[in-house]
């Protein structure tokens, strides 16, 4: 019994008197401008996830879409959480990290089965071709291709539907943008165009690119990050070490970097 009095004793003390606990740092905040994206995407959930692992966290601050990138590149925020192709280099003050987030292609849908189970970009002149107005993935990956536009997917496949267009394209992989799509209708085998997205930040933290293309490469290498797709239904988006492998050390941005300065016409470094 004397034991047992000296512990509540002890513990009274430690929480009653003036004893000093050890004071919980706060963890670092990074804070994303996003319009496009849900809280809980997959890709959020994987930058979540890499950010948790050097210790920061999260913060979204959801505006409009064209508002996000002009104030993440101004520093309001701290970055982007996903840019799409040559959308990661097109800012002057927003840099990727040198590993890709996840990739993804677009997906034709039409009333009746497609001409050839493989169409390119260029097949699609040939056709009445829309998509959703507002996904800057699209505006940035699909270059000349003339497109009409649709306020909503609602508007998009009834377009389809009654016959005002012949194709209907939409991002896939990201599952916030397939859950949108109704059942009924044709669709490629192959997304078209598959292209990278990465994660950018303003250039004012380009001492964390490093560590969180690390922190992507690690959950890569050990299937965390292939697990956040699969449990989204978007197992393709998935970025793989043969990717890695492909890209090489800039992880495709030096690429992207070179195609943006040939549609641009801009002169080389």
């Amino acid at each position: 019994m004397r034991f047992t009095g000296i512990a509540i004793t002890l513990a009274f003390t430690v929480f009653t008197t003036g004893a000093t606990l050890p004071a919980v740092a706060e963890q670092p905040v990074i804070r994303l401008a996003v319009s496009e994206l849900t809280t809980d995407a997959p890709v959020i959930r994987v930058l979540e996830q890499a950010y948790a692992k050097l210790g920061m966290r999260l913060e979204l601050a959801h505006l409009p879409r064209k508002r996000a990138p002009a104030q993440a590149n101004e520093g309001v925020y701290d970055g982007l959480p996903v840019a799409l192709g040559m959308g990661a280099v097109a800012y002057e003050n927003l840099v990727p990290v040198p590993v890709p987030l996840c990739k993804i292609g677009f997906r034709l849908y039409t009333t009746r089965p497609l001409p050839s189970p493989e169409m390119t970009l260029a097949d699609l002149k040939a056709y009445e071709v829309a998509t959703i107005r507002g996904v800057r993935m699209l505006e940035l990956s699909l270059g000349d291709l003339n497109l009409i536009e649709a306020p909503t997917y609602g508007h998009l496949f009834g377009m389809l539907r009654r016959g005002r267009i012949d194709i209907a394209l939409s991002p896939t992989s990201l599952q916030l943008l397939e859950q949108h799509i109704p059942g009924g209708f044709h669709s490629q085998p192959a997304p078209l165009n598959p292209a990278f997205c990465y994660h950018v930040l303003h250039k004012s933290h380009a001492s964390l690119l490093t560590d969180v293309a690390e922190s992507l490469r690690g959950m890569i290498r050990s299937g965390e990050l292939a697990a956040v797709y699969a449990a989204a239904g978007a197992p393709e988006a998935a970025i793989t070490m043969d990717d890695l492998d492909r890209l090489g050390p800039s992880g495709g941005i030096d690429q992207l970097r070179e195609d943006w300065r040939t549609t641009n016409d801009a002169p080389a470094d």
